[in-house]
C-alpha cells in the first residue's frame, strides 16, 4: 500500500518531517508485506512439503552488495573495479562475477584468506551475502603475486600463488 505524498510547497522542517514519516511508513508496509509473504511460503511448506514460486523483492529497494575487484596493471600498480551487483535471495552468481570482471577463477578475500570461488548446482556460491555489503574479489589464476591490502609487500599471499622466498637466489659464475 501506497501512501499519498503530501505536496512539496515550502520544505519546512515540519512538512520535510511528514515526507521522511510517510517514507518510514512505506518502507515498514513493505517490509511487513515481506513477513506476511515469508510466513505464507512457511506455511505452504510445512503443510505440502513444496516451495512456492519465488517472489522478487521491491525495484525501490534492491538487494545487492558492492564487489570491488582488484586488478593488477603491473608489477606495483593495482586499480580497484567497484560495481552494485544483484543478490537472488541473499545469494550470488558466480558467473555473473565471472563476466562482469573478466575473471575465469574469481578469489574472495575473507579476513587475511584469499578463498577460490566455486558454484553450486544453480550456479551460484555456496554463501548468503547481506545486501549493501563489501565485498573484495580477484583474479584467482594469475602469474604474479598480489598483495593484500594493507600488507607489507613482502608477506605471501594464500594460495594458489606459491609463496616466494624473502631471499633471492645467487648467480653461479
Amino acid at each position: 500500500p501506497t501512501l499519498p505524498m503530501p505536496e512539496k510547497v515550502s520544505g519546512s522542517p515540519k512538512e520535510r518531517g511528514l515526507e521522511q514519516l510517510v517514507h518510514n511508513m512505506e518502507r515498514l508496509f513493505t517490509r511487513f508485506a515481506d513477513v506476511q509473504r515469508c510466513l505464507t511460503e512457511i506455511r505452504d511448506y510445512t503443510q505440502n512439503g513444496k516451495r512456492v514460486q519465488n517472489v522478487y523483492p521491491h525495484a525501490s529497494e534492491p538487494p545487492y552488495v558492492n564487489i570491488t575487484c582488484q586488478k593488477q596493471l603491473s608489477e606495483n600498480v593495482f586499480i580497484d573495479e567497484r560495481r552494485p551487483v544483484l543478490l537472488c535471495e541473499g545469494r550470488l552468481c558466480l558467473r555473473v562475477l565471472q563476466d562482469l570482471f573478466n575473471l575465469p577463477i574469481v578469489e574472495m578475500m575473507y579476513g587475511p584468506l584469499w578463498i577460490v570461488l566455486v558454484a553450486d548446482a544453480d550456479g551460484f556460491v555456496p554463501l548468503t551475502f547481506k545486501p549493501k555489503g563489501e565485498l573484495t574479489v580477484r583474479n584467482g589464476k594469475r602469474k604474479t603475486t598480489l598483495r593484500t591490502p594493507g600488507s607489507p609487500d613482502d608477506s605471501c599471499p594464500s594460495s594458489p600463488a606459491p609463496c616466494q622466498s624473502p631471499t633471492a637466489p645467487t648467480e653461479a659464475s
